[in-house]
């Protein structure tokens, strides 16, 4: 998209000439800042080291959680089946730069710190759907989106009118010395998440479980 300049010059009293200039963005200028970028902040970057930047304070995490389809709830087996959508997000101030054209770019998880993160009641092993890479913002924010399906734990009673199946969020090998989470949104839009005349959902909560916690 060109963008559009105006210059007025007052040559005369009483007399303005109107000249209009037309710019051309530089592709080539995006893709030297990006390259200038990767080779900069990746520069001795160790991605065995958690970003603790206010030591001995803890890396906050932001936890986003939607339940996006639930497939059953099983009375017997006393468990859910869903499909969740995980946002991680969290600051990593080596991983910051001062833009000029690029504000964020993208990379695969493998090249970078990314926080160990499990569902604490899984009954199986989640399904991985979608793992996109991580969205990196000028400031070091970063921004994880994750879609598991997932079997999670769900005591029930049969004489209820109403049951609540909880989704736990946890790490098995940091502890909140370390990483501690913030528990920012979770949501369902149960028109869209359940296709069971069986089942109604009538709210979604995230719960964090501490260490101690059983």
């Amino acid at each position: 998209m060109e963008t559009q300049y105006y210059v007025f010059l007052l040559t005369l009293p009483m007399l303005v000439i109107g000249a209009k200039v037309k710019t051309t963005p530089n592709p080539n200028t995006y893709v030297e800042e990006a390259i200038q970028i990767f080779n900069t902040i990746f520069h001795k970057y160790d991605l065995n080291v958690p970003p603790r930047k206010n030591f001995p304070d803890p890396l906050w995490l932001g936890v986003n959680v939607h339940v996006s389809h639930v497939t059953s709830l099983n009375l017997i087996e006393q468990s859910l089946e869903s499909t969740i959508d995980l946002e991680l997000t969290w600051d990593d101030n080596r991983l910051g730069w001062y833009p000029q054209n690029v504000y964020e770019i993208a990379v695969n998880k493998d090249t970078i710190w990314v926080p160990d993160i499990s569902i604490d009641n899984a009954i199986d092993v989640p399904a991985l759907i979608d793992d996109p890479r991580v969205v990196i913002k000028h400031e070091g924010r970063m921004y994880w989106h994750r879609r598991f399906k997932i079997k999670t734990s769900c005591v029930t009673n049969a004489t209820a009118l109403t049951d609540d199946c909880e989704i736990v969020i946890g790490s098995n090998l940091l502890n909140d010395r370390v990483v501690d989470f913030k528990m920012n949104d979770s949501s369902c839009d149960p028109s869209q998440a359940v296709t069971s005349h069986e089942l109604r959902i009538d709210d979604v909560t995230v719960e964090k479980r501490g260490r101690g916690d059983g």
